[in-house]
Formats: structure tokens, C-alpha cells, sequence
């Protein structure tokens, strides 16, 4: 998630600077609300994309071999040390802040509809005519302005056009839809820039109009610094005074340059360059070679347990102890776990079915489990881990030119039945990345049925043997 985050920001921030270096100076004013809005909607989204690129590869043939799921490890929760979780403290504080902002949006809009007022209908555009001597403003389809505008039983034609182009081209979809992104990624700071730019770019809409309905953008600046003094501090509406007003005098005057339009055709690159880079990338390897890659499962018991370690449980269980599993016998565990089935290649021409083999015989086989204790459950079983980890294995991934590599992936769960973490270990580092890559799209987000002793969850830890077999080609005459 941490990834998706960061890409999510870095994509949302180099659209931003492309608006600014590109478009901003630009009265290309419908063309830039189209891209900024559809900048914020796609650097939120392509990180969750994915895009299947074709890897022509020369290799040989090669077996994937995913061992059975066979390794537990007992961890009594009422021994081990409570710390404090920083993860989930942040994950709070971010949920906290994103129901305050939240809460501050729905107060926004409550405060403009409770403004009281009298309610008029003016060439078919919903009026407000407040008691308080406030500038003119929109929301949603309503203007809001004070009874001293409405003189004559009429409203200045500049400011009641400035306010409906607002309402017309629904400028209020516009800040409600950034108010709702700023207050779910709210530490993302480029989107305080991008909601400074669509409403600049709003004034922008609306000056443009007026300007071509009347003509005379003397009289329409001073009328607006006339209003100036009249700001208030409202959220979510359009002032007709607002704030920004030398940058909106100096596009009332600009002219588009020779290559406005170039500069907006460069927007579409821009998108498709940035979909390659943040999209998540799915390899579909084309080999040169006739032979297909070989990708199995293997069933067979991997006999993984540390013999001492069982000694240890089975003699605290006979006492009334009950089953105990601290950091010393877990390191201890894991060390010799490791010994056990990750062996140094002895020879490079071993096949990795028979490497498989000498594995298992070289290591004793478990006494069995207590009885009042339940393993984890994956739903679908484990059988479905150990496809779906040898159907995403990716071997193109693998720089080395050995003839067999072995990695084994550990799956920590707690008591919840949530995957704690993925981890893998061996010599090779390319192959270990790939066989926890492989071994985490397997479990996806996917929640387990917890492990239980006497009936309660407790942590538990699973392990898979995977190794890769890159078979030799055979000559030809």
C-alpha cells in the first residue's frame, strides 16, 4: 500500500508541474479544467492498473518446484512482549483526520444553505438576497448576494453573468470533488496546488465570458477591485471578488501563444509515459525456443520441523506448561530450518527433482502435532497457494546461470488470520524477491482461518520450499 501511496503522489505531482510549465499560461481554459481533472482522476488510479509487456527471452527449459506447506511454529501470545504498533497508529490518526475533514466539508455546505435571506427566482436562476452586505457568490445552482445588488427589482448584468457561468458550466462539482480527494489523501501535498489551479481556472471560465458579452474589461476590473473589500470567508463558493485578482487581470489582456495548441496535444504523451512508469507491469515471456517451461507442484510431506524445538513443546505440554515458542527458540528454529532445507548445490548437474529428494531424507520427519492444537487454514486450502505461487512465478526475473536455485518463503499469520509478513531466504537474491513475489500474489489480501491452541488463536508461521531447475538443452545432430 505503502508503494501505491507514493507512486499516487509522485504521478499526481509531475502532472501538476506539466499544467504549470505547459498549460497555465495558456487561455486554453475549458482544455486545462479537462486536465486537471482528469490528472487528479488518473494519478489515483493508474497505480492500481496493470500493463502486460512481452519479454522475448532466450532460455531453457526450466522447472518451477513449490513445495508443500508444511512448517508450523507455535508462538504463545501470552508470552511474548506487547510493542507498540506504529503502523496502526498512523493508519488511526489518518482515519481521525480524514473524518475531521470530512465533518468540515459538511459544515461548509450546512453554513451556506442555513444563510438566511429572501429567496427569488431571477431570469430563471435561483436567488438569494442576504441581510449582510457580502460580495456576490454561487453554489451549486443559487447566487447569493446582498439586498443592497438588487435594486430596481434588478441585478448588474456583469455580476449576475459572472455568478450563473459559474452554475452553469458546474463549477461547485468541480471544488466539492477536490474537497472530497483532499480529505481522503490529505498528505498528499500536491493536491492543495491542484485546488488552487481549478479555481483560478474557474475565474478564469468566467471573466472569459464576460468579457465576451460586454466587451469593456476597464469597467469590469474596476468593478472588481470595488468588491475586493467585501471578501468573506466562506468555503466552497465562487466570489465574484476573488482573491486572485492581478493574475485574473493579466489573463483578461493575454493572448494565447503560436503553440497553445501543441502544448495541449503534449498532455496525451504526457499521460501514456506516466501510465508505463507507475501502472504495475505483468511480463508475458515469449521464449525463442520450442521448449515450454515445466511448472509443477509438489505434494510430497517436507519434513521441516526442528526435532528439539518438538521435544521441548511436547515436555512443557506432559507438565501442564502448555506450548511455549519464545524469540530464542524461534531464531533458533529458523536457523536450523534453514540448514535443513536449503542445502548448498553440491553439484551442478543434479536435476531439482532429485535434489528435492535428498532433502527430504536428510531431514527426520515430525512427531506429531499436539492435539489440542488446530492449524491455520487458507480458504481453498493450501493446495491453491502453491498453484497460483507456480503460475505467477516469473523465471525471467532470474539473472543467474545456475543450473538449480532453492529459496524458502516464510508466511507469518497472527492471530486474526491476517499475513503479517512474507519473507524469504536463500543464496540467490533475484530468486528469493521472486519467490516471496510469487508467494504474496498467491495470498493476496486473503484472510486465514487462525491457528488455535486449546481453543484459542495463537501466531503461527508457515514455510514453502521453492526451487528452479533450469534443464540443459539437449543437442542436435
Amino acid at each position: 500500500m505503502e508503494i501505491i501511496l507514493l507512486k499516487t503522489i509522485l504521478c499526481s505531482g509531475m502532472l501538476l508541474g506539466f499544467y504549470h510549465i505547459f498549460l497555465a499560461k495558456e487561455k486554453t481554459f475549458v482544455f486545462n479544467r479537462f486536465y486537471l481533472l482528469s490528472a487528479l482522476i488518473f494519478s489515483l488510479s493508474i497505480p492500481f492498473a496493470t500493463i502486460e509487456t512481452k519479454q522475448i527471452e532466450e532460455v531453457t527449459p526450466k522447472t518451477v518446484l513449490v513445495g508443500e506447506i508444511s512448517q508450523t511454529i507455535l508462538q504463545n501470545p501470552a508470552i511474548q512482549q506487547e510493542s507498540f504498533d506504529y503502523l496502526k497508529a498512523l493508519l488511526v490518526l489518518s482515519v481521525l483526520i480524514t473524518g475531521f475533514l470530512f465533518l468540515k466539508l459538511i459544515y461548509s455546505v450546512l453554513k451556506i444553505k442555513r444563510l438566511k435571506g429572501k429567496r427569488i427566482i431571477y431570469q430563471d436562476r435561483k436567488i438569494v438576497l442576504l441581510q449582510k452586505d457580502f460580495a456576490p457568490f454561487s453554489f451549486w445552482d443559487t447566487i447569493y448576494l446582498s439586498e443592497n445588488y438588487f435594486k430596481d427589482s434588478k441585478i448588474d448584468e456583469t455580476i449576475f453573468l459572472h455568478e450563473n457561468i459559474h452554475i452553469m458550466q458546474k463549477h461547485t462539482a468541480d471544488i466539492l470533488f477536490i474537497k472530497i480527494i483532499k480529505a481522503v489523501f490529505w498528505f498528499n501535498p500536491f493536491i492543495y496546488f491542484y485546488k488552487k489551479a481549478i479555481i483560478n481556472n474557474h475565474e478564469f471560465l468566467a471573466d472569459e465570458a464576460v468579457i465576451a458579452e460586454n466587451k469593456n474589461i476597464k469597467v469590469y476590473q474596476e468593478l472588481i477591485l470595488q468588491e475586493i473589500l467585501k471578501q468573506q470567508n466562506i468555503a466552497l463558493i465562487h466570489q465574484f471578488n476573488f482573491n486572485n485578482t492581478k493574475k485574473r487581470f493579466i489573463m483578461m489582456t493575454k493572448k494565447n501563444s503560436k503553440f497553445a495548441t501543441t502544448k495541449n496535444y503534449l498532455a496525451l504523451p504526457a499521460f501514456i509515459v506516466l501510465a508505463f512508469v507507475f501502472a504495475e507491469k505483468v511480463y508475458a515471456n515469449e521464449n525463442t525456443k520450442a521448449a515450454d517451461s515445466k511448472i509443477t507442484t509438489d505434494t510430497k510431506k517436507q519434513s521441516t520441523y526442528y526435532s528439539e524445538v518438538y521435544q521441548k513443546i511436547n515436555n512443557d505440554e506432559k507438565k501442564g506448561i502448555g506450548v511455549t515458542f519464545n524469540d530464542n527458540d524461534k531464531n533458533d528454529f529458523l536457523s536450523h530450518l534453514e540448514k535443513d532445507t536449503i542445502k548448498p548445490q553440491e553439484k551442478n548437474n543434479i536435476k531439482a527433482e532429485e535434489n528435492h529428494k535428498s532433502n527430504d531424507s536428510s531431514i527426520p520427519a515430525p512427531p506429531p502435532p499436539s492435539s489440542s492444537f488446530v492449524q491455520a487454514e487458507f480458504p481453498g486450502g493450501v493446495s491453491g497457494i502453491r498453484k497460483k505461487a507456480a503460475e505467477v512465478f516469473n523465471p525471467a526475473n532470474i539473472k543467474d546461470d545456475k543450473e538449480t536455485l532453492q529459496s524458502v518463503v516464510y508466511i507469518s499469520i497472527d492471530e486474526t488470520g491476517k499475513v503479517e509478513k512474507v519473507i524469504s531466504t536463500g543464496i540467490q537474491e533475484d530468486f528469493n524477491k521472486e519467490a516471496e513475489r510469487s508467494v504474496k500474489l498467491a495470498l493476496g489480501e486473503t484472510l486465514w482461518k487462525p491457528a488455535t491452541n486449546a481453543g484459542k488463536p495463537v501466531k503461527t508461521a508457515f514455510s514453502i520450499p521453492i526451487s528452479l531447475h533450469f534443464e540443459k538443452p539437449k543437442k542436435t545432430q
